[in-house]
């Protein structure tokens, strides 16, 4: 990992911990779905802001096409989204998950309204800014998958069995801004800085606006703990 790799990775990553500490996501998910209503609440709007998170690769790569240092990182990502030939592909986990969380069928979910503007501010980002500003968006947003992940299996396996929650384990660990080394490296360093400081201003508000929907959604799905969850 390069240098400005790991910077990016250390800032971002406390960045979100601290976030969602001050939201305290993870106590009020593990509130939240205790019940099975709450469980599926949970399931399926997540769905909406992870399984179609993948095609922002292919329009970030449909731009980048004609120069690898940029869509390099993007294919790496895109093997690991695959399952880098040791798990099997990360949205099969998830749809196992979802599968065990809710008796609705994937095909007759529905898209949260917070849902829908998360999806949308990313692909209009991912195809109007910067190429380079869009990359280390992507990247930073990448760098958050160690403590969202890591809070969302300790909320999780407190109401699930361990077999389930396969997809939230093996994103507990993992790294994913080395995965786009190169591509950091094109801008220069008296750039850096400011393409990081802007990357940061994109993603953590969104990601911070997308916890708070995704639990004020899941309170009106179970309003025994709705006091906690709005609290």
């Amino acid at each position: 990992m390069s240098s400005i790799s790991n910077s990016l990775q250390q800032t971002a990553e406390q960045v979100e911990r601290d976030v969602l500490e001050q939201l305290r996501v993870g106590e009020r998910i593990s509130s939240l779905t205790k019940t099975p209503n709450g469980l599926a609440a949970f399931a399926e709007a997540f769905y909406f802001c992870r399984v179609g998170f993948v095609r922002l690769n292919f329009i970030l790569g449909e731009r980048c096409a004609s120069d690898e240092r940029l869509w390099v990182g993007l294919a790496r990502n895109l093997w690991e989204e695959a399952g880098a030939g040791s798990t099997p592909p990360h949205n099969e986990l998830y749809r196992r998950f979802l599968e065990h969380s809710t008796v609705r069928p994937e095909s007759e979910l529905v898209a949260p309204a917070f849902a829908e503007h998360f999806d949308r501010r990313w692909e209009s980002f991912v195809r109007d800014a910067d190429i380079l500003d869009a990359l280390f968006a992507f990247a930073v947003y990448e760098a958050l998958d160690a403590p969202d992940y890591q809070m969302l299996f300790h909320a999780l396996s407190g109401n699930v069995q361990p077999k389930p929650l396969e997809f939230f384990k093996v994103h507990t660990e993992v790294r994913h801004v080395e995965l786009f080394d190169e591509a950091l490296a094109v801008v220069p360093k008296s750039r850096q800085s400011t393409v990081i400081s802007q990357a940061m201003n994109f993603v953590i508000p969104l990601q911070k606006g997308m916890w708070l929907g995704l639990l004020k959604h899941m309170s009106r799905a179970t309003p025994t703990t709705t006091a906690l969850a709005t609290s």
